[in-house]
């Protein structure tokens, strides 16, 4: 059973991915050589993605929905490329990269703890 950080957090990564899709969707509608046709159905399902984001506006407390809004204001590509990156890597350097990661995090912690 998740732990509510865990719900959280799988809950921003579904929040990413629709936004993601609908970048994705913009990107495709953006090309020339795509039929009148195809364009107006890719269209109606890039409206899909938008009500998708939509609806977790509705349902996000203002407090998350603020975090969320910054998460996606800014380059939500940036976690696909680095799980890309990391899974060229062989394993050992995989995890030094988690030991770094959770050093930075745990100083970050503790820099708010003292605030």
């Amino acid at each position: 059973m998740a732990t509510p950080k865990q719900e959280t957090f799988n809950l921003y990564k579904a929040f990413v991915k629709a936004k993601q899709f609908i970048d994705y969707m913009e990107c495709v509608l953006a090309s020339k050589t795509i039929t009148h046709v195809a364009r107006h159905r890719l269209g109606l399902t890039k409206k899909r993605g938008e009500g998708i984001l939509s609806d977790f506006k509705l349902v996000l407390g203002d407090e998350a929905l603020n975090e969320f809004n910054n998460e996606l204001n800014s380059d939500v590509f940036v976690y696909d490329a680095i799980f890309e990156k990391l899974s060229q890597l062989k394993e050992g350097q995989r995890w030094e990269i988690e030991k770094q990661i959770d050093k930075i995090i745990e100083k970050n912690t503790k820099q708010c703890e003292t605030k």
